[in-house]
């Protein structure tokens, strides 16, 4: 009969980092990532310590913007193209005519005519997470067009990586508000907004910062409330030094790469809907409680990139994939509005210096694309990025 002795049995238990990192490498599923962690200790400690590095390493990847070329239902892939070298890298199997309403970690997020919301990774095969449906829209005020039912979708983490702990968080309803359900839960959990004033409905953005959740409004205004508490409480973040009612056509919640939470405010112009100018703020955010202590405009962030759109609202700091770039915003035309009467296309897409407060556009717009679903900023794992740039 043959067995495993004690010297060889410790061998495998204690495989050296490359190796383990080269075996965990070879998996598919983030499944079989979790069982590798289950068989001992040492392994679970392995497993940890790739997931952490996968993680770190993707927040080093370079966003990418995807976009769709051709219409069609038969249409099954959309170009990917770097922005660094101003050319497309590649296709990417997704479909061009689905409308994205989310883009984080890779993950991109839509929704249909049933109020369904489908999570998809174009660069893991194509596997997709059905949520549960969103009754929460056939009480709420309802768009016209079934693609702006849900605004945006943002992961509180990478569904690949942390299978059993994400958390999707929605901004939905011609009212923009906000819902959201974890992993392996069966339905929606809405935020109570019935206390807050109204400029606290229409919200544009969310993010996780520090383990406490915060959105904003169109209005400018903050919420805060914790996933992990027993019942939510939503605390209305009051700024003590701005009172503020001026509408801001979009706002966005960014985490920079040093750990401020950032507010960054854009501006169109009034004829064209070409964005004006944007305005970033540190937000000075008490460690005890989480409450908002006062905001600093700011001239400079510190050299990270921010990109902004219809994606998770994210910054980079490792800016030698960039040229020339630090201290700017990346963005892409996140107008589209069913109430208009004409599309005009994706055509705001640009790099807005902060320094300076000049924009550029960033990738040629054409016309034919001016029917086809709007372009949004996409991030591959980074050993996709690797290998397309060393090609």
């Amino acid at each position: 009969m043959a067995f495993i002795s004690n010297s060889n049995h410790n061998e495998w238990m204690n495989l050296p980092n490359l190796v383990s990192s080269l075996i965990l490498d070879k998996f598919v599923k983030s499944s079989q990532v979790v069982n590798f962690g289950l068989v001992c200790k040492q392994w679970h400690f392995a497993s940890e310590e790739y997931i952490h590095t996968k993680r770190n390493l993707q927040r080093k990847s370079l966003p990418m913007l995807l976009i769709p070329t051709k219409r069609g239902r038969k249409k099954k892939t959309r170009k990917l193209y770097c922005v660094n070298h101003e050319k497309f890298i590649c296709n990417v199997p997704v479909r061009s005519n689905k409308k994205f309403c989310g883009s984080s970690y890779g993950w991109l997020a839509y929704s249909d005519e049933n109020r369904d919301i489908t999570l998809v990774n174009p660069f893991q095969n194509g596997i997709t997470i059905q949520l549960p449906r969103l009754h929460l829209l056939s009480g709420k005020l309802m768009t016209p067009n079934y693609w702006y039912n849900v605004d945006k979708v943002v992961l509180s983490i990478d569904p690949t990586l942390y299978p059993q702990s994400y958390i999707v968080m929605v901004i939905f309803g011609a009212l923009k508000s906000i819902a959201y359900i974890k992993a392996g839960e069966e339905s929606w959990t809405p935020i109570d907004k019935e206390n807050l004033d109204w400029k606290l409905t229409l919200f544009s953005d969310i993010t996780i910062h520090r383990g406490l959740v915060y959105a904003v409004t169109l209005y400018g205004k903050l919420i805060c409330f914790d996933f992990n508490a027993p019942h939510e409480e939503v605390n209305v973040l009051r700024d003590p030094g701005i009172s503020r009612s001026i509408f801001i056509n979009k706002t966005y919640l960014v985490e920079s790469s040093r750990g401020e939470l950032l507010l960054v405010e854009r501006y169109y112009d009034d004829w064209t809907n070409w964005t004006k100018t944007f305005k970033v703020y540190n937000l000075l955010i008490d460690d005890r409680d989480g409450h908002l202590v006062g905001k600093v405009e700011l001239k400079s962030i510190g050299g990270d990139a921010l990109f902004v759109g219809y994606n998770c609202s994210m910054a980079i700091s490792d800016l030698n994939f960039l040229q020339n770039c630090r201290d700017s915003i990346y963005f892409t035309d996140d107008f589209h509005d069913h109430y208009l009467e004409e599309f005009y296309g994706d055509r705001d897409i640009g790099i807005f210096d902060i320094k300076d407060g000049s924009n550029k556009h960033l990738y040629a717009y054409k016309s034919s694309q001016k029917w086809l679903p709007p372009i949004l900023w996409i991030v591959p794992p980074f050993d996709f990025f690797r290998s397309t740039t060393q090609s």
